[in-house]
């Protein structure tokens, strides 16, 4: 099994005999199979906040975050957070 990076086409993540990046495959694969912790939006499926290499904005993950784990802290109007109250 080649790496990813030395075939001539980009395989299916599971193909290849390490785990690559997730840019480096010809679909995107679920975040867990990745040699790295990759930026949410880079997986097929959106990950929970804590699965990511950045702290994402709170919308970009599949399950709603405590605003703490978020890169941004929403106003306390938008309903993307666990938390009813943001902490100031």
């Amino acid at each position: 099994m080649p790496t990813c990076g030395q075939c001539s086409s980009r395989p299916a993540c599971g193909q290849c005999s390490s785990r690559p990046a997730c840019g480096q495959c010809s679909s995107r694969p679920a975040c867990g199979q990745c040699s790295s912790r990759s930026a949410c939006g880079q997986c097929s499926s959106r990950p929970a906040c804590g699965q990511c290499s950045s702290r994402p904005a709170c919308g970009q993950c599949s399950s709603r975050p405590a605003c703490s784990q978020c890169s941004s802290r929403p106003a306390c109007a938008i309903p993307v957070c666990e938390e009813l109250l943001c902490p100031l």
